[in-house]
């Protein structure tokens, strides 16, 4: 009796720590996966649970799958946020509203103000750096069609629009913050067009760009290179400032207005610049 007391008691604390409870098992390990800032205070993150359970006295692995997480920049603190039993492919986020495509298949569009949940259906997979309106109605993304295409998506609608077309690969498509522009990466550099395909411009040449994003006045985007170096420039292409070096791995991080958020030792850190 007393070795099913302290079994029930260290269970109890584990499952306490790791913010989640799941009756009859044991969580033996956790992975963060993403990480995406929400806002000026909370950062998205998924951590991957490995599940095993006990049958006969012989453990067994049953499944993994990701939980949600918010990590609040001021208290330095994890708070569970949802469960889903599944492996969670992607996340988009814009202003508490968050996009996710789960493994095969399911999409959701989680809506944290309003406390809302609800299932979409788009006619494409989706990708950590596509972006969507506020109004959740209209989704960037690519396809290859004779070349790369940069498309627009309207749910409203079911209208699947070509804005660039491209013989090299487009990849990281971010609306800018009316909605008016959209800054994209193709090749490794950056691009600024219209949201009607007009007035294309290259902006950088040879910069290896892997994360952008716009500031909130629209009139600059911070990137992000391969060589982990922050740079902002204007968007008609001037005023090209190298912001800060950063010396610390990057391979899961989220850049956002003056900050960048990454993930160290499953802890997740912000460097301001």
């Amino acid at each position: 009796m007393k070795n099913i007391i302290l079994y029930l008691i260290s269970l109890f604390v584990l499952l306490n720590n790791c913010s989640v409870s799941t009756p009859g098992n044991s969580i033996t390990g956790e992975t963060i996966t993403k990480i995406k800032v929400l806002n000026n205070n909370e950062v998205l993150i998924t951590d991957k649970i490995d599940v095993t359970g006990k049958i006969f006295d012989t453990e067994k692995k049953e499944y993994g799958y990701n939980i949600l997480l918010k990590y609040r920049i001021t208290e330095k603190k994890k708070y569970f946020l949802k469960n889903y039993n599944k492996y969670i492919k992607t996340i988009l986020v814009k202003n508490n509203k968050i996009i996710i495509e789960f493994f095969p298949q399911g999409q959701i569009l989680l809506d944290l103000e309003n406390n809302k949940e609800e299932q979409i259906m788009l006619p494409f997979t989706l990708e950590d750096e596509y972006d969507f309106t506020k109004d959740t109605n209209k989704y960037l993304h690519t396809r290859i069609t004779s070349n790369y295409a940069l498309m627009e998506y309207n749910k409203a609608n079911e209208q699947d629009n070509i804005i660039i077309e491209s013989i090299q690969p487009i990849y990281i498509i971010k609306y800018n913050n009316d909605e008016t522009k959209i800054a994209y990466v193709s090749n490794g550099d950056l691009f600024v067009t219209n949201i009607d395909g007009t007035g294309n411009l290259k902006l950088t040449s040879n910069y290896n760009i892997n994360e952008i994003c716009w500031e909130e006045n629209n009139d600059y985007i911070i990137f992000l290179t391969e060589n982990r170096e922050i740079y902002r420039i204007r968007q008609d292409g001037l005023e090209l400032i190298k912001l800060k070096e950063i010396n610390v791995n990057l391979s899961i991080s989220d850049l956002y207005y003056n900050k960048i958020a990454y993930i160290d030792n499953l802890e997740v850190k912000i460097i301001y610049f």
